[in-house]
């Protein structure tokens, strides 16, 4: 069996990627702004329980997430030789 290893990122993918971790990041800034779900993501129900922490905790996962793509991508590609 090989080891297979992705490709680096092209110059052409950065702006993609850009764009989305962009608009990752504004939908997780609408959740944490407003304690509720994006409309992409309605209709959760408000019987939910929890409902709010969960629309508070997907805020910070998709800034996590896209604070990711945008800065750490780049640095794992690096050796520490």
């Amino acid at each position: 069996m090989t080891n297979h290893q992705s490709p680096a990122q092209t110059s052409s993918q950065q702006p993609g990627l850009a764009f989305f971790a962009i608009g990752m990041m504004g939908l997780g800034m609408v959740a944490l702004i407003f304690g509720d779900f994006a409309l992409v993501w309605q209709p959760v129900a408000a019987w939910i329980p929890g409902r709010t922490a969960l629309a508070y905790g997907s805020g910070v996962l998709m800034m996590v997430c896209g604070v990711d793509c945008c800065f750490a991508r780049p640095l794992r590609g690096r050796s520490a030789s």
